[in-house]
């Protein structure tokens, strides 16, 4: 479900107006000893386990779930998870698919399993029919451990230039490590200004430690 906001008496009228169209990245460290711990011991893959967890944050918190429908803002009740991988033909092209978020972390797991065999051989960019915007996207890079990444896209991409735009963070995960006897995952997020600023940024990595500590196997 989608609700509108009350724009004429929304206390953020004026930034959102201000910075409609802008987008900014931020990349850090979480730490992620325990998911890690906790999660291969009980024999879950990495990917599945995280994409849960950052669908439990941005479900957590509705500053997370903003998008604007027919020109005007508001927020999605319920967001899943759209993910990337390769495909299984060995052309080392990826695909999409998209997980409906589950609280109950087996369940996502074994969802997102069956959604992700599916998809790496469909052969195409999309193993789906009608793009959604009420997901939250996550895209990994497992074999490098970054400390920064940009991103440019066109507005006919980010659909600035449209009456329908998604303002849900852009997630990308990279290697985790060992560090100072923790084990560590680079997280980028890409934010749009006009609904999140630095505070919305402090706020989801925190939320993303939380909610690797909380999982509940």
């Amino acid at each position: 479900m989608f609700n509108f906001i009350d724009y004429e008496n929304w206390n953020r009228k004026e930034i959102y107006d201000k910075f409609l169209g802008y987008t900014f990245s931020v990349t850090t460290e979480i730490d992620i000893t325990s998911f890690r711990q906790n999660t291969k011991a009980a024999g879950y893959k990495f990917y599945p386990s995280i994409c849960w967890a950052i669908g439990k944050t941005v479900n957590s918190d509705r500053d997370f779930r903003f998008a604007r429908i027919n020109g005007k803002p508001g927020y999605y009740d319920k967001l899943d998870v759209h993910f990337n991988m390769l495909r299984n033909d060995g052309s080392n092209l990826f695909t999409h698919a998209i997980t409906p978020f589950d609280e109950d972390f087996k369940s996502f797991y074994n969802r997102f399993q069956k959604d992700k065999a599916d998809a790496e051989g469909c052969g195409k960019l999309y193993n789906y029919d009608k793009p959604r915007m009420d997901c939250v996207h996550v895209s990994v890079m497992t074999d490098i451990i970054h400390t920064a990444l940009a991103m440019s896209k066109p507005a006919e991409f980010s659909a600035y230039n449209k009456p329908d735009t998604a303002f849900i963070p852009f997630i990308i995960v990279g290697k985790f490590y060992e560090k100072e006897g923790k084990t560590v995952l680079p997280v980028t997020a890409e934010l749009h200004h006009c609904v999140n600023d630095g505070f919305h940024t402090q706020k989801l990595f925190k939320l993303l430690e939380q909610s690797c500590r909380e999982v509940k196997l």
